[in-house]
């Protein structure tokens, strides 16, 4: 009898085991969140993905009786750079998508049919047949297509052209007249001119409407002095369009060509640098417009630089600036290069040519004293004046070699030589008495020191010397630098010599 009692018990709670166990399985206890994914791309081309796009999954069946329904699903997401997007956390049930971007729309997935909700109003959501998301799976809806409409033009566009010269950025005179075409028609204003000055177009000039506009600028006049510019296409998306563009000025092409470099300056691979600016305007100083460097000019092969230089920008001053020499300054004027002449013209840069009767620039004046520059206008119908003369511009100072030493001995000859530009040599001897310079020359007294003096040296370079003491029965000996001597210019313009010392003291054999 209690074993029956005790029996009956335990299929009781057998039974009820199993009902729960049903009941966990198809109730909240046993969901799994499922995953869905996708790609929202364009309509016209689906291997494009559509960045930035709203993705919105909710269930079909909405619950409660408020008018503000929700359903177990009502999640939102933005597709990433590619047009991806993914939801982790549905909840298994018939769900719905809708996504868009801007006004225009998509849905999935689609159908014709329509439906009403309870309040007699046609639900978006009601013409679509839902998808059913199973506990834990992963779906993937692949690629939703979402047509990209251009929207409502309006009738008429005002256009708005800001025009600005691309060199010197500054905005091009309002009188200047330019002839526009819009997807190949001239822009007219509304007494049907089409020559059209920059005011106008800054102010804006009315056409009808188009979804892209293609719009070319070209320069009206006799003279073109502006290239002609092809903006990009241009779509309308209001009743204005405005734009900055930048013209680019017809340009006269100078080529530069260094002759007669020295070997010094090509040893040291100097460069040459030159600048185009326009000339200081009252306050306003110089504006460069361009810049250019010859590196290593004196090279073989070395090819002529070129320089360009806007033909709405004369006159303008070609700065030239070598190391150790003043600059020379060519001048161009509209008598130079004519508006219209625009090619190639050459200008020899000579580094043997003195010009000095031209450009006022003396020879050998001191480095701080002014004119700093040597100035000229270049014409290239003329030898000298289509040359940009170097010599005369070279800065200078006397150098003076001391030899003095052990064996320096009475009645020896110094001689000397450097590798630098200089205008005259000197030897000086200085008995040990202190008293005045011996005038014969290059012979030495017992103990004494001899100068060799050499004028007006170019600076800016390194020094080599080579001094020979001969005249002694021991025969005649050399005496040299291996490491250059940078010569430095005279800063302060006193005329003062730089002073080498040099040991006469004959080589080791």
């Amino acid at each position: 009898m209690q074993l029956r009692f005790w029996g009956g018990w335990f299929l009781a709670i057998a039974g009820l085991a199993i009902m729960l166990s049903m009941g966990c399985e198809k109730g909240a206890l046993g969901v799994k969140p499922a995953i869905v994914s996708g790609r929202i791309v364009k309509a016209d081309n689906d291997s494009v993905g559509i960045p930035g796009a709203t993705v919105r999954i909710m269930s079909k069946e909405a619950l409660g009786s408020s008018e503000l329904k929700m359903g177990k699903n009502f999640l939102t997401t933005l597709t990433d750079a590619n047009g991806y997007f993914a939801f982790e956390n549905v909840v298994p049930d018939n769900i719905l998508v809708e996504y868009s971007k801007g006004a225009n729309k998509g849905t999935y997935p689609s159908t014709s049919t329509t439906s009403q909700t309870d309040t007699g109003d046609t639900a978006e959501s009601a013409k679509l047949t839902a998808v059913y998301v199973k506990s834990g799976v992963v779906v993937n809806l692949g690629s939703l297509p979402l047509a990209q409409s251009e929207g409502t033009l309006p009738t008429n566009v005002n256009i708005k052209l800001d025009l600005v010269n691309r060199t010197t950025l500054a905005r091009i005179d309002d009188v200047t007249r330019f002839i526009v075409t819009v997807n190949g028609v001239p822009l007219a204003d509304a007494s049907a001119n089409t020559s059209l000055t920059a005011g106008q177009l800054r102010d804006g000039i009315e056409r009808s409407s188009e979804q892209t506009l293609n719009i070319v600028v070209r320069h009206d006049s006799s003279t073109i002095l502006y290239q002609t510019a092809t903006l990009p296409p241009i779509t309308v998306n209001g009743e204005e369009v405005y734009e900055r563009v930048e013209l680019t000025p017809v340009s006269y092409n100078l080529l530069l060509r260094c002759v007669n470099v020295p070997d010094y300056i090509t040893i040291a691979q100097t460069h040459v640098n030159v600048y185009a600016e326009t000339p200081s305007v009252g306050s306003r100083p110089p504006q460069v417009i361009a810049t250019h460097t010859i590196e290593n000019p004196g090279a073989a092969g070395t090819l002529p630089a070129l320089v360009k230089i806007p033909a709405l920008s004369m006159p303008v001053d070609l700065r030239i600036q070598v190391r150790g020499y003043k600059d020379e300054v060519v001048s161009i004027t509209n008598n130079s290069l004519a508006e219209g002449d625009q090619g190639n013209y050459r200008l020899d840069i000579d580094f043997l040519y003195d010009n000095s009767a031209l450009d006022g620039l003396m020879n050998n004046t001191p480095a701080a004293n002014s004119p700093f520059q040597g100035k000229f206008t270049y014409d290239p119908n003329v030898a000298n004046l289509s040359r940009a003369g170097m010599f005369n511009n070279m800065l200078r100072r006397d150098v003076v070699l001391i030899v003095a030493g052990e064996d320096l001995q009475t009645n020896n000859w110094v001689n000397g030589m450097i590798n630098l530009p200089r205008n005259a040599t000197e030897f000086l001897s200085f008995p040990s008495d202190g008293s005045a310079p011996l005038i014969d020359g290059r012979s030495a007294p017992v103990n004494s020191p001899v100068e060799v003096i050499f004028n007006d040296v170019a600076v800016g370079y390194e020094l080599f010397y080579t001094v020979t003491v001969s005249g002694s029965a021991s025969g005649s000996f050399p005496l040299s630098n291996e490491n250059g001597i940078l010569i430095s210019p005279d800063i302060d313009s006193l005329g003062r010599a730089l002073a080498i010392g040099v040991n006469a003291k004959r080589p080791a054999n």
